[in-house]
């Protein structure tokens, strides 16, 4: 488009370089009275034909002006829409690049959650791995406790079995020893009976001596 309107006002000027030169013919011929008369008619017919031109060059010059007004319409419109085409591109490189920052603040996001998440996570259990703990613990010292208390009982059972086994042992032993100390009494109280019963029967029989 550019080359043919270049091409059309280097064309216009070389009409006019051309009609310059025809005027300056005209004038160097009007001067010379000789050739003045004989170029009359030529003059006129000439004359006709310059009226006829200038109309062929007033309706070309219109048809040029507009074809120009085409021709810089054109260059508007495509300037125009290589504009239109560069801010759409300018706007999708603009969209692109917010799109990018978007997916980049979306994927730190993602990245913080699934961080918070683990961190989350990894308190979880070891909070569950301490309450395990805690439970581990609390049922040894249960355990422990129980046992403790079940060997208490059984060596407090056993004591008391031994206290128990001791004094039975010592009641027996008293009442051995009193069922000892019984008849050891009788048998003294049987023989001072014997004594006395033997002294007596001696009495009774001094006396029937007597």
């Amino acid at each position: 488009m550019f080359q043919r309107l270049q091409m059309l006002k280097a064309k216009r000027e070389q009409e006019r370089q051309d009609e310059v030169a025809r005027r300056q013919d005209i004038k160097f011929k009007a001067a010379n009275d000789t050739l003045r008369r004989e170029d009359q008619k030529f003059y006129n017919f000439g004359t006709a034909i310059e009226r006829e031109k200038q109309l062929i060059d007033k309706r070309r010059n219109i048809e040029q002006k507009m074809m120009e007004e085409q021709v810089y319409a054109q260059l508007w419109q495509l300037d125009a829409q290589k504009k239109l085409e560069r801010e759409m591109a300018e706007a999708r490189e603009k969209q692109e690049k917010i799109k990018d920052t978007m997916m980049v603040l979306d994927w730190q996001k993602n990245t913080r959650d699934v961080q918070r998440a683990q961190e989350a996570e990894l308190v979880r259990k070891e909070q569950a791995m301490l309450r395990e703990q805690w439970t581990v613990e609390e049922q040894k010292e249960k355990l422990d406790a129980q046992q403790r208390f079940m060997l208490n009982r059984e060596r407090n059972l056993e004591l008391i079995q031994h206290n128990a086994t001791e004094k039975q042992l010592r009641e027996q032993a008293q009442q051995v020893e009193l069922n000892r100390d019984k008849i050891l009494l009788e048998q003294a109280l049987a023989r001072e009976r014997a004594v006395e019963q033997f002294e007596s029967e001696e009495r009774l029989a001094r006396r029937r001596e007597i």
